[in-house]
């Protein structure tokens, strides 16, 4: 992946699927860096428009609000990825534990949403 934009305390990154986009958001969730430091994230995947340096569309406002779900320390992911992660099985994996939280509403986007929550104790081995 790469970082697209970084505004105030927060980054927009971009990855080419959604398995190594949980893999470095679950990474930073775990380990920050820094004992002190906090990090929420939300992953999602979809078509994007590309101009300028800069990424928009309606994939990148539903991970934005994915974020705006998660706890401190926390990622949250759409339906769509975890449908990603299924299909992968990736062993890599398989300390993960999600639980599914079935009517999130996210702002701009009609009726309730399933989303995934990592588990605090997948998230900090």
């Amino acid at each position: 992946g790469f970082e697209v934009k970084s505004s105030g305390d927060g980054f927009l990154m971009a990855f080419r699927a959604a398995v190594p986009a949980v893999d470095f958001g679950s990474a930073v969730v775990r380990d920050p860096g820094d004992p002190t430091l906090r990090v929420r994230a939300g992953v999602h995947v979809g078509p994007v428009i590309v101009e300028g340096g800069d990424v928009q569309g309606a994939a990148v406002s539903y991970a934005a609000r994915l974020m705006d779900q998660a706890r401190s320390g926390g990622l949250r992911i759409s339906d769509e990825v975890k449908g990603h992660l299924d299909q992968e099985r990736a062993v890599r994996h398989a300390h993960l534990s999600w639980r599914r939280k079935p009517e999130v509403q996210l702002r701009g986007f009609p009726g309730p949403q399933v989303v995934w929550e990592l588990r605090e104790e997948a998230a900090r081995p």
